[in-house]
Parts: structure tokens; C-alpha cells; sequence
């Protein structure tokens, strides 16, 4: 939850709850792709230099496992063409912006190596080729 999420009328009472991410039907794709990369060390403040914007081994074993959580997904949910198709737009677009790199650089900002890695990383990112297609089928 969100305080951005819930919804008050002109008297400060609650009337609703809106989150995009949380309707229409891109629902699947779009909690997949935003929240699929967890527990990598992205986020672990005590030890930087074990998350995957410094390591090429860790960033490959996160992505690997964020392609079996799509695996995984398949069983139950079938995947549009649409879905198929703008798939790697949605992963280079949400992977390299969501906020775990940008508070990594924030951590790193006085690092001129570390910040040049995770500015590294984001464009890797973004033009990174996945098969989706394969992957989702």
C-alpha cells in the first residue's frame, strides 16, 4: 500500500483505493517485470559491492532466475502475443530504472568506478537481447 494509492474525498474521509499496477491487464507483466528481481543484494546498503550492478555473475543468476519465475508463471497464465512481443521493451525500460539502481548510484555518487559501473549496467540493460517469445511460449 501506498499513500499515493488511496483516495480521500474533499472531507480528508477514505473513499477507494486506485493503483494502476494493480489493474487492466497487463497486471501480470507489469508485477513480473518490476518485481521479479528481488533478493540479489540489490539493496543491501552494509555490502555494495555484492549487488547486481557490480556483479556480472550475480546480475546473470538474478536474470536466469527471473526467466524461471516467468517459467513458473506460464503454468497458470498464458501469455498474449502482445504480451510476448513488447516483453524485452517492458524489461529495458523497468530493469534499468527502477529504484534499486538509481539508490545505488546515491549510495556511490562520491565512487567515480562504482558510479561508472552502474551507469555501465543500465545501458548493458537496455539494449540487453532476451527472447521473451521463446521463453513465454
Amino acid at each position: 500500500m501506498n499513500p499515493t494509492n488511496v483516495l480521500l474525498d474533499d472531507e480528508m474521509k477514505f473513499v477507494g483505493v486506485l493503483d494502476f499496477n494493480l489493474c487492466g491487464y497487463d497486471t501480470v507483466l507489469n508485477c513480473l517485470f518490476r518485481e521479479a528481481f528481488t533478493d540479489f543484494y540489490e539493496d543491501v546498503p552494509w555490502d555494495n559491492e555484492k549487488n547486481v550492478f557490480y556483479s556480472e555473475e550475480i546480475n546473470e543468476k538474478a536474470l536466469k532466475s527471473f526467466l524461471n519465475n516467468i517459467v513458473l508463471i506460464k503454468r497458470t497464465y498464458s501469455f498474449s502475443e502482445l504480451e510476448k512481443k513488447t516483453a524485452i521493451l517492458l524489461y529495458r525500460y523497468l530493469r534499468p530504472f527502477w529504484w534499486q539502481p538509481f539508490l545505488a548510484l546515491s549510495r556511490a555518487a562520491k565512487e567515480e568506478k562504482k558510479v561508472e559501473r552502474i551507469l555501465n549496467w543500465i545501458e548493458k540493460e537496455q539494449v540487453r537481447e532476451i527472447d521473451f517469445e521463446k521463453v513465454m511460449i
